[in-house]
């Protein structure tokens, strides 16, 4: 099995501060997941909620019952190196940290993604991001993303995979593409690379 099968392939994905309000990351997430028709377990993950999109939400990741391959970090900064750490206690190898407030912010920010880079270290848990847009297995309909790569227009299936920064210039690639009629294996938005660059994403 590939290093990163699990990464590309999850089994269940945890949606770590998922909402049911529309425009929030996490609740882009799930509404790409359930309307793409992804196979997997999806699992929200916010204690403020019992429900979020006719799924049940759990308290903490502790409380996922199914282990999850992968897990969308989607909360504020100063909270994300302890929730890496839990992921990894709990069985979770693979996070995406969509929001910024890490290095770009300043000499806190540096600090804060130190500790997050540290807790991955710590605990077996490869991250990509923080400040990206995610990652689609469009073949097995895997997204953990929100923005332009969980918008229409829908990406189709094919033979290309992508690996981008979440700047404007590689998304737009991206949808040109799909609007033109390419089609995708899977599309990676790497972010500020704390963890996971370029160059392993592209030779997986």
């Amino acid at each position: 099995m590939s290093t990163f099968e699990h990464l590309f392939n999850p089994r269940a994905i945890a949606v770590i501060g998922a909402s049911p309000e529309a425009n929030r990351p996490g609740a882009q997430t799930i509404r790409a997941l359930k309307e793409r028709g992804y196979a997997g377990g999806v699992y929200p993950v916010n204690p403020k909620y019992e429900e979020i999109a006719g799924l049940r939400c759990y308290g903490a990741i502790k409380d996922v019952p199914t282990p999850c391959d992968l897990a969308v970090i989607a909360l504020p900064a100063e909270l994300v190196p302890n929730m890496v750490a839990e992921c990894g206690r709990h069985g979770v190898r693979f996070v995406v940290v969509f929001g910024g407030g890490f290095r770009e912010s300043g000499p806190e920010g540096r600090e804060r993604e130190v500790r997050m880079v540290a807790a991955a270290r710590e605990h077996n848990v490869r991250i990509i991001g923080p400040n990206c847009l995610g990652l689609v297995n469009v073949h097995t309909k895997a997204y953990a993303a929100f923005g332009s790569l969980a918008r229409p227009p829908v990406l189709e299936p094919g033979g290309v995979s992508a690996v981008i920064q979440s700047g404007g210039f590689g998304n737009s690639l991206v949808i040109r593409c799909a609007t033109a009629g390419i089609g995708f294996r899977t599309v990676v938005a790497s972010g500020s690379e704390s963890d996971l660059n370029a160059p392993e994403l592209v030779s997986a």
